[in-house]
């Protein structure tokens, strides 16, 4: 087949040449995408619905928040939702100037000081559960 003229059927033998490697490299090549590698989504205004056919999903950054929501034919759902827990106060450490003997009004200080973290902690464990950040 070398012997052919160099016309169009020697560019044809050609193609199918490369066809057939190209095949046989997709076959056996790397994947064309890595998920290990992440994606980068840009913020954009809602898809079009009607440009998605049947089967098809759309995820996109949502526009303003750059929420990660995913967009079918059928639905429009956030992947991660994100609920804001209550805010939690800082407690007071009024524990800086104790003296290094023992007198009852520091010992009242170091109750009330492990009361107040006490506190904190309770209310954070609350807002973390009222978020479903951890189970309850």
């Amino acid at each position: 087949m070398d012997g052919l003229p160099a016309s169009g059927l020697r560019d044809i033998r050609e193609l199918q040449r490369g066809l057939t490697e190209a095949q046989r490299n997709a076959a056996t090549g790397r994947e064309l995408t890595e998920a290990t590698k992440g994606w980068i989504l840009r913020a954009m205004p809602t898809p079009d619905v009607t440009k998605l056919e049947a089967g098809d999903v759309w995820i996109y950054a949502e526009e303003g928040t750059g929420l990660l929501r995913a967009l079918s034919q059928d639905n429009d759902i956030p992947l991660v939702e994100f609920v804001r827990g209550a805010a939690v106060a800082d407690p007071a450490f009024p524990l800086t100037n104790a003296t290094a003997s023992y007198n009852q009004g520091q010992a009242q200080t170091v109750v009330d000081t492990v009361e107040n973290l006490y506190n904190a902690f309770m209310d954070l464990k609350s807002s973390l559960e009222n978020a479903n950040h951890i189970a309850s």
